[in-house]
């Protein structure tokens, strides 16, 4: 029980400091953006989808057998 009380204890600010705040959260300018997702990009990896810079995906390219029964009208048996 004592570990489970020390991992549930509050972190000061100096062990763990705040992280910046987002830049231009109420501007919806390009460069604005642009500075949202390079700050988010920066903390999780590339992000692609969220960004807009993937290629879209065919749904139906990557739906399964249960897609198809349920299209065709035929419920699992």
């Amino acid at each position: 029980m004592a570990e489970l009380k020390n991992q549930l204890a509050p972190i000061s600010a100096e062990e763990r400091p705040v992280p910046p705040s987002v830049p231009g959260l109420r501007d919806p300018s390009a460069a604005a953006t642009a500075e949202r997702v390079c700050l988010a990009e920066n903390r999780a990896g590339p992000l692609p989808h969220l960004t807009g810079r993937a290629e879209s995906l065919d749904p139906w390219a990557r739906s399964g057998p249960t897609c198809l029964a349920w299209s065709s009208g035929k419920a699992w048996s």
